[in-house]
């Protein structure tokens, strides 16, 4: 019997190493924004929240100015009902997104792909494809093939625009996201 254990234990525990390695996850301290594996991660569904790169939260601000009304973009500490957006599932990995306001965001064309919640209804302005890079981390594209960025590097208000005109995610181009945020309570 004592025999018999010995290449028992080897096997089992390389089995769960295995089963263990195969789940998809990339582990916290490895961020990865290569866009070029295939996603194993479950695209996200429900109420989100999006935090980019300047470690903000992307807000539909609803109280800005005419030009900016409803423009999203990287600036909120904390989760509030502008800063969420519920996911509307369109198949195929497409989504879209609506904001507080009941507006679908798009990526608008006539504002140079700044991304606005603006429509009514889901066309392919609003649509996005999402890839999962790990269980927290996601990118966006327009169905033009352009990447969503946090624009870091605008000046003013307009820094942290989100704006749909990168052809290859990178830093900027990738988002965290909070699940399942739960609808603000009414007062």
């Amino acid at each position: 019997m004592r025999t018999l254990l010995k290449p028992v234990i080897p096997i089992a525990f390389s089995a769960a190493f295995l089963i263990g390695c195969g789940s998809g996850d990339v582990p916290a301290e490895q961020p990865s924004t290569d866009t070029s594996a295939a996603s194993v991660v479950a695209i996200p569904s429900g109420r989100i929240a999006l935090k980019a790169a300047n470690d903000k939260f992307v807000v539909c601000d609803l109280g800005a100015t005419d030009t900016m009304q409803g423009v999203l973009k990287a600036g909120r500490d904390q989760v509030g009902p502008w800063e969420t957006f519920e996911v509307v599932d369109l198949g195929n990995g497409r989504i879209a997104l609506k904001a507080d306001n009941g507006k679908y965001v798009c990526a608008d064309r006539g504002l140079g792909n700044m991304l606005v919640a603006n429509r009514d209804s889901v066309s392919d302005w609003e649509t996005f494809e999402v890839q999962m890079l790990a269980d927290d981390q996601m990118t966006l594209r327009t169905t033009e093939g352009k990447y969503i960025t946090a624009d870091l590097a605008a000046e003013g208000e307009r820094n942290g625009v989100l704006i749909a005109d990168r052809d290859e995610a990178k830093e900027w181009e990738t988002f965290r996201v909070q699940r399942d945020v739960p609808l603000p309570a009414v007062q």
